[in-house]
């Protein structure tokens, strides 16, 4: 069990987090709709991912001034980076949307930056082992994950060419 800590919350308030957004998401679904509901959820999380980015921005700058980063500082760049990269990825969904979702503007290497930036971000999670609390996340799963990554990397350029 974890020592409680100013921040902490209970098990059955995490589930009703989740229990009550998916609710809603279903909810809205079934009443609006798909398409409208994707789009009010878009909004909800670039909303919340810009939140995430300003609250882990000071602590990407700080890392970022020091010579040698350490876990916690390194998954502070990751978490930044990959909020600003949902946050960028769902703008340019909407602007996508307003603008009567033109074709050509998939092929553009533009959509490519959001996804550039969440490899990045990835990245620096995957470098930081045991960087909360000393065992989050754990080394050897991370370790796992760096080869599971790798095996689909193979497996998605091996389909690629075939």
């Amino acid at each position: 069990m974890n020592k409680p800590t100013d921040n902490t919350l209970h098990r059955k308030s995490l589930l009703l987090i989740i229990g009550a957004i998916a609710a809603a998401y279903l909810f809205l679904w079934y009443i609006v709709g798909g398409k409208r509901t994707i789009q009010w959820f878009d909004y909800l999380l670039f909303s919340l991912a810009c939140g995430a980015a300003v609250a882990y921005f000071r602590d990407a700058r700080d890392a970022m001034r020091e010579k040698i980063l350490d876990g916690g500082q390194i998954l502070a760049v990751g978490i930044f980076l990959a909020w600003c990269a949902i946050a960028f990825a769902r703008l340019a969904s909407m602007a996508w949307s307003f603008n009567g979702s033109p074709p050509e503007w998939r092929d553009s290497g533009f959509w490519g930056l959001p996804v550039m930036v969440s490899t990045l971000a990835v990245t620096f999670h995957l470098l930081s082992p045991n960087a909360v609390g000393g065992s989050i996340p754990n080394a050897f799963w991370v370790k796992t994950g760096l080869w599971v990554a790798g095996l689909m990397f193979a497996i998605s350029v091996a389909l690629t060419f075939s």
